[in-house]
């Protein structure tokens, strides 16, 4: 009888990861133009309007279920100005972190469970911006990445 627990058990925790993952779409783009021509871009899309249009090595993730959302990209310094003003600036301590991603170009000191490490000073920019979405900005390497979150 323990054996037959512990197979329901483990099918339906295989079933529950595996759906996980059919409800987790990853797109990815080698720059602006390629994106704007697969129509990703802009309200109602995953990759919101202010991307820049030097946004090169675009990497988009997001949760049909849940509506969470993880976006990479990188940047040309001259955007830096544009990108700043398409959010609010935080404090790194006022910011709401996404969970991790399946996923592992994500940084993991940007995420709920590690975001209390201690981080080089100075290395991101923090952002809120519309809706439960964040943004950082990381000026060393001009790589931005940006979430939407669930409470």
């Amino acid at each position: 009888m323990g054996e037959i627990r512990s197979l329901a058990l483990l099918f339906g925790t295989l079933l529950f990861l595996g759906c996980e993952r059919m409800d987790t779409v990853e797109t990815g783009y080698p720059d602006f133009e390629s994106a704007v021509k697969a129509e990703a871009i802009g309200d109602g899309k995953w990759i919101p309007a202010f991307l820049p249009t030097s946004a090169t090595s675009i990497r988009e993730l997001h949760n049909l279920d849940t509506n969470e959302e993880w976006l990479f990209f990188r940047f040309n310094a001259t955007d830096l100005a544009a990108l700043r003003s398409a959010c609010q600036p935080l404090a790194g301590d006022d910011t709401v972190f996404p969970r991790k991603p399946p996923g592992n170009w994500w940084p993991a000191d940007l995420t709920r469970d590690t975001v209390k490490r201690e981080q080089p000073e100075g290395k991101y920019e923090y952002y809120a911006c519309k809706g439960n979405s964040g943004m950082v900005i990381d000026r060393r390497r001009n790589e931005a990445y940006y979430w939407t979150w669930i409470r």
